[in-house]
């Protein structure tokens, strides 16, 4: 039977949250988050961390398009910002990286696919409290070429299925938008078909990535003062 489970009521500074296991989720936000080392491109998470589910247990997924500016560059490595929430921290089994050539939305099956174990992530812990969200990093097993029309997607692999806690991914602020359109999301066990736009559940949102790599000359100028800009 599928039910939603109220989970856990927060109190922020600017008021309450209250999430489920497939809502968006909010705390205090990022502040001084710096973008990893060597990226050329960046998606900054949401300023109260908002995620939604993105997960094995529930076969969830995010995804959203590499702005076209960017056909040519080889990424080497993906970050994503893992939320977690509805219980205390546990590491999950690994991160699944999936590109797709198609975007806006993006195709149904990944062309490339990655599941990258925990233990070769370098992560570093940038929320802890009521709920935990972890900066990923995961290095190919080779690098990657952006297309014209590419997308990225991710999923946290968590070896322990339905039961809490829950796993996601964050999204940027509302209404910060970059490339042909907001990100999508397989939420099928809620009814939200593959792909469902967020705008049709959470929120006008991008999943928020960064992305290191080299190898091209984007068509727009890709310098360590933009990427702090998005910060």
């Amino acid at each position: 039977m599928k039910f939603c489970t109220w989970l856990v009521a927060l109190v922020c500074m600017t008021g309450l949250a209250v999430a489920d296991q497939e809502a968006p989720v909010s705390i205090d936000g990022p502040t001084d988050l710096m973008p990893p080392e060597d990226a050329f491109y960046c998606q900054q998470p949401h300023s109260g961390w908002s995620a939604g589910n993105a997960s094995t247990g529930f076969n969830s997924e995010e995804a959203d398009d590499i702005p076209a500016e960017y056909a040519g560059m080889q990424i080497t490595m993906v970050t994503l910002y893992h939320a977690q929430w509805g219980g205390g921290y546990t590491d999950p089994t690994g991160l699944i990286i999936n590109f797709y050539d198609e975007a806006c939305p993006p195709e149904m099956v990944p062309v490339v696919s990655h599941n990258i174990t925990f233990g070769a992530l370098v992560t570093e812990m940038v929320y802890s409290g009521s709920w935990f969200v972890m900066e990923m990093t995961a290095t190919l097993p080779e690098p990657y070429t952006i297309g014209t029309s590419t997308s990225l997607g991710g999923v946290i692999d968590n070896y322990w299925g339905e039961d809490p806690p829950y796993n996601g991914l964050c999204f940027t602020d509302d209404g910060v938008i970059a490339g042909c359109g907001g990100g999508y999301w397989d939420g099928t066990y809620w009814g939200s078909p593959r792909w469902t736009p967020f705008a049709d559940y959470f929120g006008n949102y991008d999943m928020a990535y960064c992305l290191t790599g080299g190898g091209g000359t984007p068509a727009v100028d890709a310098t360590w003062s933009q990427i702090k800009s998005l910060y």
